[in-house]
């Protein structure tokens, strides 16, 4: 029964047929996007469980907004509670967070607002932008 719902699953994220009702249990809910592409039509909101995306995976459309969700991009492990764009940058836009363990991040990072933390271990392949003057960041990153 568990393998006939994931493999349900795996058609409707190779389909690409996910809308924005989609929800997660918990932290251990995922979408895997091994091979294939998920369209998203809608904003994917309040993201507590997984995305995995593998290199030749992609995500197009809409934005996932992370709240307290893991972010697995090309074998890179995010913790994240900010808004993923497919047009290749994460944003924190006040209070929001990024954590790391390992590997390289390669999108932009858009921040605004205050309250953003950024920390762990790993590398930044692209910009770490700041909207304004009044925008905080708290960096620890080795």
């Amino acid at each position: 029964m568990k393998l006939g719902i994931f493999f349900a699953c795996l058609v409707l994220v190779s389909s690409g047929f996910i809308e924005s009702a989609v929800s997660f249990r918990g932290k251990s809910s995922f979408i895997h996007i091994a091979d294939g592409q998920l369209i998203l039509n809608n904003t994917l909101t309040g993201v507590k469980g997984s995305i995995i995306r593998d290199a030749a995976g992609t995500i197009s459309g809409q934005s996932i907004a992370f709240a307290g969700g893991m972010f697995h991009d090309e074998g890179n492990d995010l913790l994240v509670s900010a808004v993923y764009n497919p047009n290749g940058f994460l944003t924190l836009n006040g209070n929001s967070s990024l954590e790391g363990d390992g590997g390289t991040i390669q999108q932009d990072i858009h921040v605004s607002g205050t309250g953003n933390t950024i920390e762990g271990f790993f590398i930044l392949q692209s910009d770490i932008t700041l909207q304004d003057s009044s925008t905080t960041l708290s960096v620890a990153v080795q």
